[in-house]
């Protein structure tokens, strides 16, 4: 069964499985996404460099008081030479397999 990591803007990582057991329903992914934290109502799919996606709250920088998630930012800019971003809030990082 493949796992997933869930990353928190203070740090943390939490290793997290679909309830399926093979790919994330939206309800799950809102939970997640909106753990510890404000909730989330839209999320972004980004690719990254290794095949794998970061799920990401798509107005996350639109909430009030956003918190930059140092960790998955560096994931986020690994391969990306031209383009600087920031990811803010918490973040799954999963195999492509796992969102359908």
């Amino acid at each position: 069964m493949s796992k997933a990591i869930l990353i928190t803007p203070l740090g943390e990582r939490k290793e997290i499985t679909p309830q399926n057991g093979t790919d994330f329903q939206l309800d799950e992914i809102y939970s997640h996404l909106s753990y510890d934290g404000p909730e989330v109502n839209t999320f972004e799919l980004v690719h990254l460099h290794d095949g794998r996606y970061m799920l990401i709250d798509e107005e996350g920088k639109l909430k009030k008081e956003p918190v930059m998630n140092p960790i998955a930012t560096a994931f986020y800019l690994q391969g990306r030479s031209l383009y600087s971003d920031v990811i803010v809030g918490n973040a799954i990082i999963c195999d492509s397999t796992m969102v359908l």
